[in-house]
């Protein structure tokens, strides 16, 4: 009998859930160029969801997804995670998608407009 009582023990000694702190991971910050004559970026595939032990995640703004066309600039990412306790923890993350202006822009460094003899007013 006092075997039996030692089992029921083990038994619920392996039953007991073990809570953690809910948490969350976003995706790295992405930088994404324009293809040529094309207005806007599709991540598609590209698109990430953030790490997490939250089963309720929502994404803000709430039209963000792998199919939404991000025009050029700089675009903010919040994912935000509801835990069962009603705890509320968010990351973000930035999209960049650079456009024709911006890859110009970064080919004409002060060095290349110097060479081709454009000058600076000091």
């Amino acid at each position: 009998m006092r075997a039996h009582h030692t089992f029921l023990r083990f038994l619920k000694f392996l039953s007991l859930t073990v809570y953690t702190d809910p948490w969350i991971v976003c995706p790295i910050d992405r930088v994404e160029d324009l293809e040529p004559d094309k207005s806007t970026v599709v991540l598609g595939y590209k698109w990430q969801l953030p790490r997490t032990n939250m089963k309720n995640v929502t994404v803000s703004p709430s039209n963000y997804d792998e199919n939404y066309p991000f025009p050029t600039g700089r675009h903010r990412v919040t994912w935000i995670g509801i835990s069962d306790s009603g705890t509320q923890k968010s990351c973000s993350f930035h999209i960049t998608v650079n456009g024709e202006l911006n890859r110009l822009w970064s080919f004409l460094k002060p060095d290349c407009l110097i060479s081709l003899g454009v000058k600076f007013l000091t």
